[in-house]
């Protein structure tokens, strides 16, 4: 059905102060809905239903879709066209580190009918690809501030596309030569110890050509050694603990692979106080009672969901592995 913008029913307060008209996949209870844009007007295109993405309802579709208060605000308060990509990107790194842990169950199961494979070799690629992932994240992240505080005005000079070259900087010095809020400065420094160590080990990887270490496979998971690149990188940040380390040393990589998932979603939760807070005046809201929310694929949210069981307890490959035989699926 063709209609105009306005009539969208989610645009209950159509913004008119600069902002975007966002359209994006709409659950309204009981149908999905996309609205395409088509010669100033756009199509209401009815969906059969979202596997996975990012949509917009009063509330979940599925007890298991995940509202995200972040992009809720921008949606809610100043959609533009760079912040909504950013963000759609930095999704995708976080559905990219449940995928990982993911692999792990799947990779396990297959290396026990093959137990002289090169499952040394496949599980150090996962380790790396999950560091580049994570550090994505973070560089994404730093480009969503930036667009964000640039659209509000608030920057003072043109902030560098890193990260690691913005947290490097001391507080003051980041507020002097960018024009930072506080409340984001105290959300750098927050993150910028343990972001610096886990860079080193990216960098290691990437830039050096190292190898996380050897792998072994234990009957209750794949594991590394306390002594490796990745090792020793977390007992200097005082993180290897979190890898449940066995008495001979050895560290859970599914513990690792955890955590990294871990500190993305957290980082994607905790910038939303930073900048929200940072606005005195805040425009109204585009579509009040309405919220953002992400859908994974079902395999993928149930890692997301295992997330805080993985850190408490890693060391259970041998039995989901079981129970994955008898479900003939993984996780």
């Amino acid at each position: 059905m063709l209609m105009n913008i306005q009539d969208i029913p989610y645009l209950q307060n159509f913004p008119n102060d600069g902002r975007i008209a966002p359209l994006m996949h709409y659950f309204d209870g009981e149908r999905w809905h996309y609205y395409a844009p088509h010669e100033g007007k756009v199509i209401d295109l009815l969906v059969v239903d979202m596997v996975s993405g990012i949509y917009l309802a009063t509330a979940p579709a599925q007890p298991a879709d995940l509202a995200i208060p972040l992009l809720t605000f921008l949606f809610q308060r100043k959609p533009i066209t760079k912040t909504f990509g950013a963000f759609d990107l930095l999704y995708n790194d976080l559905q990219n580190s449940f995928s990982s842990l993911y692999k792990q169950f799947v990779l396990f199961r297959h290396f026990a009918s093959e137990p002289h494979g090169p499952y040394g070799e496949v599980i150090s690629t996962e380790l790396e690809y999950a560091f580049f992932n994570h550090r994505s994240a973070y560089d994404l992240l730093n480009r969503f501030v930036i667009d964000f505080l640039g659209q509000h005005k608030i920057l003072k000079n043109e902030v560098p596309d890193s990260f690691r070259k913005v947290v490097q900087k001391a507080a003051e010095d980041r507020k002097s030569a960018y024009g930072f809020p506080d409340r984001v400065n105290s959300f750098y420094d927050s993150r910028k110890d343990q972001f610096m160590i886990l860079r080193s080990v990216r960098d290691a990887l990437v830039h050096d050509g190292k190898r996380p270490g050897s792998i072994f496979k234990l009957p209750e998971g794949f594991a590394i050694h306390g002594d490796s690149v990745i090792g020793k990188a977390l007992k200097k940040g005082n993180l290897w603990t979190l890898l449940k380390p066995n008495p001979q040393d050895l560290g859970s990589c599914l513990a690792l692979l955890a955590f990294l998932a871990q500190d993305i979603s957290d980082i994607i939760g905790e910038v939303e106080p930073a900048l929200t807070q940072s606005l005195s005046d805040l425009p109204a809201e585009t579509a009040p009672g309405f919220q953002v929310y992400g859908r994974s694929v079902a395999k993928l949210a149930s890692q997301r969901d295992a997330i805080p069981e993985y850190l408490n307890n890693p060391w259970r490959m041998k039995f989901e592995t079981a129970v994955m035989a008898e479900e003939g699926a993984p996780g």
